[in-house]
Protein backbone atom coordinates (compact mmCIF):
# COMPACT_ATOMS: atom_id res chain seq x y z
CA UNK A 1 0.00 0.00 0.00
CA UNK A 2 1.23 3.49 -0.91
CA UNK A 3 0.04 6.51 1.07
CA UNK A 4 -0.19 10.08 -0.19
CA UNK A 5 -0.99 12.21 2.85
CA UNK A 6 -0.56 15.90 3.58
CA UNK A 7 0.49 18.57 1.10
CA UNK A 8 2.16 17.59 -2.16
CA UNK A 9 5.55 19.18 -2.60
CA UNK A 10 8.79 18.31 -4.36
CA UNK A 11 10.59 15.82 -2.17
CA UNK A 12 12.38 12.48 -2.24
CA UNK A 13 9.27 10.90 -0.74
CA UNK A 14 6.99 12.03 -3.59
CA UNK A 15 9.60 11.10 -6.21
CA UNK A 16 9.77 7.63 -4.63
CA UNK A 17 5.96 7.31 -4.78
CA UNK A 18 5.92 7.99 -8.53
CA UNK A 19 8.85 5.63 -9.11
CA UNK A 20 7.28 2.84 -7.08
CA UNK A 21 4.07 3.11 -9.10
CA UNK A 22 6.01 3.08 -12.38
CA UNK A 23 8.10 0.03 -11.51
CA UNK A 24 5.68 -2.04 -9.43
CA UNK A 25 5.39 -5.71 -10.44
CA UNK A 26 1.85 -5.96 -9.07
CA UNK A 27 -1.42 -4.06 -8.59
CA UNK A 28 -1.19 -0.89 -6.51
CA UNK A 29 -3.34 0.13 -3.53
CA UNK A 30 -3.12 3.89 -3.06
CA UNK A 31 -4.44 5.81 -0.03
CA UNK A 32 -5.05 9.52 -0.66
CA UNK A 33 -5.71 12.10 2.03
CA UNK A 34 -4.31 15.38 0.73
CA UNK A 35 -5.36 18.99 0.09
CA UNK A 36 -3.08 19.09 -2.97
CA UNK A 37 0.00 21.18 -3.59
CA UNK A 38 2.60 21.39 -6.36
CA UNK A 39 0.86 20.69 -9.68
CA UNK A 40 3.99 19.17 -11.27
CA UNK A 41 4.41 16.74 -8.39
CA UNK A 42 0.76 15.75 -8.83
CA UNK A 43 1.15 15.35 -12.59
CA UNK A 44 4.27 13.22 -12.16
CA UNK A 45 2.35 10.79 -9.93
CA UNK A 46 -0.77 10.92 -12.14
CA UNK A 47 1.30 10.11 -15.25
CA UNK A 48 2.98 7.26 -13.40
CA UNK A 49 -0.51 5.88 -12.68
CA UNK A 50 -1.66 6.32 -16.28
CA UNK A 51 1.44 4.53 -17.58
CA UNK A 52 1.37 1.76 -14.98
CA UNK A 53 0.91 -1.68 -16.51
CA UNK A 54 -0.94 -2.89 -13.40
CA UNK A 55 -4.25 -1.85 -11.87
CA UNK A 56 -4.11 1.13 -9.52
CA UNK A 57 -6.89 1.57 -6.95
CA UNK A 58 -7.14 4.70 -4.83
CA UNK A 59 -9.02 5.09 -1.56
CA UNK A 60 -9.86 8.67 -0.60
CA UNK A 61 -9.96 8.82 3.19
CA UNK A 62 -11.12 12.38 3.94
CA UNK A 63 -10.02 14.72 1.17
CA UNK A 64 -8.48 14.69 -2.28
CA UNK A 65 -8.25 18.25 -3.53
CA UNK A 66 -6.48 20.03 -6.37
CA UNK A 67 -3.48 17.98 -7.58
CA UNK A 68 -4.42 15.16 -5.18
CA UNK A 69 -7.84 14.89 -6.83
CA UNK A 70 -6.15 14.57 -10.23
CA UNK A 71 -4.05 11.72 -8.83
CA UNK A 72 -7.19 10.00 -7.56
CA UNK A 73 -9.23 10.27 -10.78
CA UNK A 74 -6.25 9.05 -12.82
CA UNK A 75 -6.54 5.65 -11.10
CA UNK A 76 -8.34 2.69 -12.61
CA UNK A 77 -10.67 2.62 -9.61
CA UNK A 78 -11.40 5.07 -6.80
CA UNK A 79 -13.12 4.25 -3.51
CA UNK A 80 -14.74 7.08 -1.55
CA UNK A 81 -16.94 7.40 1.49
CA UNK A 82 -20.10 9.53 1.32
CA UNK A 83 -18.36 11.96 3.69
CA UNK A 84 -15.19 12.22 1.61
CA UNK A 85 -14.47 15.58 -0.05
CA UNK A 86 -13.06 16.07 -3.53
CA UNK A 87 -12.14 19.37 -5.13
CA UNK A 88 -11.16 19.88 -8.77
CA UNK A 89 -9.88 23.12 -10.28
CA UNK A 90 -7.36 24.60 -12.69
CA UNK A 91 -3.86 25.45 -11.54
CA UNK A 92 -3.03 28.78 -9.96
CA UNK A 93 0.15 30.59 -9.09
CA UNK A 94 1.69 33.75 -7.69
CA UNK A 95 3.70 35.61 -10.32
CA UNK A 96 5.59 38.83 -10.84
CA UNK A 97 7.32 40.52 -13.77
CA UNK A 98 6.55 42.65 -16.80
CA UNK A 99 3.59 42.15 -19.10
CA UNK A 100 5.51 39.80 -21.40
CA UNK A 101 6.42 37.58 -18.47
CA UNK A 102 2.81 37.65 -17.26
CA UNK A 103 1.58 36.65 -20.72
CA UNK A 104 4.06 33.77 -20.85
CA UNK A 105 2.96 32.66 -17.38
CA UNK A 106 -0.68 32.71 -18.47
CA UNK A 107 0.12 30.63 -21.58
CA UNK A 108 2.05 28.12 -19.48
CA UNK A 109 -0.86 27.83 -17.06
CA UNK A 110 -3.27 27.31 -19.95
CA UNK A 111 -1.13 24.41 -21.17
CA UNK A 112 -1.10 22.87 -17.68
CA UNK A 113 -4.88 23.33 -17.39
CA UNK A 114 -5.43 21.50 -20.69
CA UNK A 115 -3.43 18.54 -19.37
CA UNK A 116 -5.33 18.56 -16.06
CA UNK A 117 -8.66 18.68 -17.90
CA UNK A 118 -7.60 15.80 -20.17
CA UNK A 119 -6.83 13.60 -17.16
CA UNK A 120 -9.98 14.37 -15.17
CA UNK A 121 -12.20 14.02 -18.27
CA UNK A 122 -11.05 10.47 -19.03
CA UNK A 123 -13.54 8.77 -16.70
CA UNK A 124 -16.00 11.65 -16.38
CA UNK A 125 -19.58 10.90 -17.45
CA UNK A 126 -20.16 14.56 -18.39
CA UNK A 127 -16.80 16.06 -19.45
CA UNK A 128 -18.33 19.16 -21.04
CA UNK A 129 -20.38 19.84 -17.92
CA UNK A 130 -17.30 19.38 -15.74
CA UNK A 131 -15.28 21.74 -17.95
CA UNK A 132 -17.99 24.39 -17.63
CA UNK A 133 -17.95 24.04 -13.85
CA UNK A 134 -14.14 24.23 -13.71
CA UNK A 135 -14.19 27.27 -16.01
CA UNK A 136 -16.44 28.93 -13.44
CA UNK A 137 -14.19 28.12 -10.47
CA UNK A 138 -13.42 25.42 -7.91
CA UNK A 139 -15.61 22.31 -8.10
CA UNK A 140 -16.34 20.85 -4.65
CA UNK A 141 -17.90 17.39 -4.50
CA UNK A 142 -19.07 15.04 -1.78
CA UNK A 143 -18.22 11.37 -2.14
CA UNK A 144 -21.72 10.68 -3.46
CA UNK A 145 -21.48 13.46 -6.07
CA UNK A 146 -18.03 12.27 -7.08
CA UNK A 147 -19.33 8.73 -7.62
CA UNK A 148 -22.21 10.02 -9.72
CA UNK A 149 -19.90 12.06 -11.96
CA UNK A 150 -17.13 9.50 -12.64
CA UNK A 151 -17.48 5.95 -13.94
CA UNK A 152 -14.38 4.66 -12.10
CA UNK A 153 -15.55 5.77 -8.65
CA UNK A 154 -17.17 3.41 -6.14
CA UNK A 155 -19.00 4.65 -3.06
CA UNK A 156 -18.00 2.62 0.00
CA UNK A 157 -18.54 2.89 3.73
CA UNK A 158 -15.52 3.39 5.93
CA UNK A 159 -15.52 0.68 8.56
CA UNK A 160 -15.35 2.04 12.09
CA UNK A 161 -14.82 0.03 15.30
CA UNK A 162 -17.90 -1.01 17.20
CA UNK A 163 -18.46 0.74 20.52
CA UNK A 164 -17.79 -2.42 22.49
CA UNK A 165 -14.51 -3.00 20.71
CA UNK A 166 -13.41 0.58 21.30
CA UNK A 167 -14.23 0.28 24.99
CA UNK A 168 -12.33 -2.99 25.27
CA UNK A 169 -9.30 -1.47 23.55
CA UNK A 170 -9.44 1.57 25.83
CA UNK A 171 -9.64 -0.66 28.90
CA UNK A 172 -6.63 -2.67 27.76
CA UNK A 173 -4.65 0.50 27.13
CA UNK A 174 -5.45 1.86 30.58
CA UNK A 175 -4.54 -1.46 32.20
CA UNK A 176 -1.18 -1.63 30.41
CA UNK A 177 -0.36 1.99 31.31
CA UNK A 178 -1.19 1.30 34.98
CA UNK A 179 0.87 -1.90 35.00
CA UNK A 180 3.85 -0.13 33.47
CA UNK A 181 3.72 2.58 36.14
CA UNK A 182 3.49 0.08 38.98
CA UNK A 183 6.35 -2.06 37.66
CA UNK A 184 8.49 1.05 37.18
CA UNK A 185 7.86 1.97 40.82
CA UNK A 186 8.91 -1.51 41.97
CA UNK A 187 12.07 -1.36 39.86
CA UNK A 188 12.97 2.06 41.26
CA UNK A 189 12.56 0.71 44.79
CA UNK A 190 14.55 -2.41 43.80
CA UNK A 191 11.77 -4.64 45.05
CA UNK A 192 10.81 -8.02 43.66
CA UNK A 193 7.50 -7.94 41.78
CA UNK A 194 4.55 -9.24 43.71
CA UNK A 195 2.94 -12.51 42.49
CA UNK A 196 0.14 -10.59 40.74
CA UNK A 197 2.77 -8.96 38.53
CA UNK A 198 4.08 -12.28 37.23
CA UNK A 199 2.89 -11.74 33.66
CA UNK A 200 2.79 -13.86 30.55
CA UNK A 201 5.20 -13.48 27.66
CA UNK A 202 2.33 -12.14 25.52
CA UNK A 203 1.61 -9.32 27.97
CA UNK A 204 5.31 -8.61 28.30
CA UNK A 205 5.34 -8.05 24.56
CA UNK A 206 2.39 -5.66 24.85
CA UNK A 207 4.23 -3.67 27.50
CA UNK A 208 6.99 -3.03 24.97
CA UNK A 209 4.56 -1.46 22.49
CA UNK A 210 4.60 2.35 22.29
CA UNK A 211 1.10 3.61 23.03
Amino acid sequence: MIAIKGELFESEEMTAVAEEIRTTPEDVELVVNSPGGDVFVGLDIANAILNCTHKVTATVETIAASAAAVIAVACDKVKVDKNSIIMLHYCWTIAMGDKQEMEQQAKAMETIDNVLLSIVSEHCKDPEGLKARMDAGDVWLTGEEFAELFDNVELVEIQRPEEGKKAAYGGLGEYIAKLRAEISTLKAAKEEPKPEYKISEELKALLEVKM
